[in-house]
């Protein structure tokens, strides 16, 4: 995800209104963003192309949390955007966004092979805009705009407010639709006055004169440039590698997310497992403090056992008893009974005589 400024909406005022069955794609705004947080953005009808690049917003972790884009779809790095989506989203933006800080002061954009995912917020309200992507080719901008650069001799530095004031005057006063061409006229010395020009097809002229801001850089080739005279394409293709770099990169991230996603499940699942076994290991515990219990309880059970056959064994012995030398035996009486006076062995022998 990358946070685009809410400014960008003029774009859609140069992309082609309609399809004009040209080889390329015209009616949409194409975006592309890099992986170092920085975005270019062009558009063209064909006879005016804008082009804008620079740094993104802000870092993406200072932008809150939006509902409409964190399961937006992902993993591209460049779009054709449709001009009416990008004119609504990015002007709405800029209404909704204008007194809050700097990383909201933005649209949030996803992009995937399909589709491309807006979003904005003023931490009340989270709208989001999903559209389909135009199909087809942008024009090659950046070969464009390296050659104009190459081929230009001079330049100076106007407003642009001041000139387009100057311009739609000029279209309004001294243009009719036979004949809506000026012509631009430029001294030798750059830092003067230039004449704009036009002439309405009932003869009437009017002239504009602009004063620029100062002098600008002169663009020249350098002798090195001129011997290698296809310097432009090279950089554009290294340019376009160095896209490809970047989106690989950029799909590396997403899977990092994603396995940082997973690695986050497997902890959790772990640190489940580790509270289950450290409850059953509680319950363990438990256990066995019972079968310590029942094991005491069983060998004092077993205790009282012995000792009652002990005492049962005894009082048989007692009931059963040798009598005298003759190893005759008596039956003792009862223990509840009164124990009959032992006999002397003369009272025994007289009863044997008997």
């Amino acid at each position: 995800m990358h946070l685009l400024p809410t400014h960008l909406a003029p774009l859609s005022d140069i992309a082609d209104k309609r399809s004009t069955g040209s080889r390329f794609a015209l009616t949409g705004i194409h975006l592309r963003v890099h992986g170092d947080n920085t975005f270019l953005a062009e558009a063209t009808d064909t006879k005016v192309l804008l082009r804008v690049s620079g740094p993104c917003v802000a870092p993406i972790d200072e932008y809150p949390e939006h509902p409409g884009l964190k399961d937006a779809p992902n993993g591209s790095m460049e779009a054709l955007i449709p001009a009416t989506v990008w004119a609504k989203t990015f002007s709405s933006a800029a209404k909704t966004t204008k007194r809050q800080t700097l990383a909201l002061r933005s649209v949030a954009v996803k992009m995937s092979k399909e589709l491309a995912t807006f979003g904005s917020t003023d931490l009340d309200s989270y709208p989001v805009d999903q559209t389909k992507l135009v199909e087809g080719r942008f024009p090659p901008a950046a070969d464009i705009i390296d050659s104009t650069r190459k081929s230009a001799v001079r330049s100076f530095w106007v407003d642009p407010l001041q000139l387009s004031r100057a311009l739609k005057a000029l279209a309004a006063v001294g243009c009719d639709e036979d004949s809506r061409a000026v012509e631009i006229m430029l001294p030798e010395d750059h830092t003067k006055p230039f004449l704009i020009e036009a002439k309405r097809s009932d003869g009437v002229k009017s002239e504009l004169i602009v004063m620029p801001l100062g002098e600008g850089p002169a663009i020249k080739p350098s002798k090195k440039e001129e011997d290698q005279p296809d310097s432009a394409a090279e950089v554009v293709r290294l340019r376009e590698e160095l896209g490809i770099v970047r989106e690989q990169v950029e799909n590396l991230k997403v899977e990092r997310k994603v396995q940082e996603e997973e690695i986050e499940k497997v902890i959790a699942d772990r640190d489940r497992l580790d509270k289950e076994a450290s409850r059953a290991r509680g319950e363990v515990e438990l256990h066995k403090k019972d079968v310590k219990d029942l094991l005491r309880k069983n060998d004092a059970l077993r205790e009282e056992l012995q000792t009652a056959i002990r005492a049962q064994c005894d009082q048989q012995a007692m009931e059963l008893r040798p009598v005298g030398d003759s190893g005759l035996a008596t039956l003792a009486l009862p223990a509840t009974s009164p124990r009959p006076t032992p006999l002397t062995r003369r009272e025994r022998l007289q009863r044997i005589g008997a």
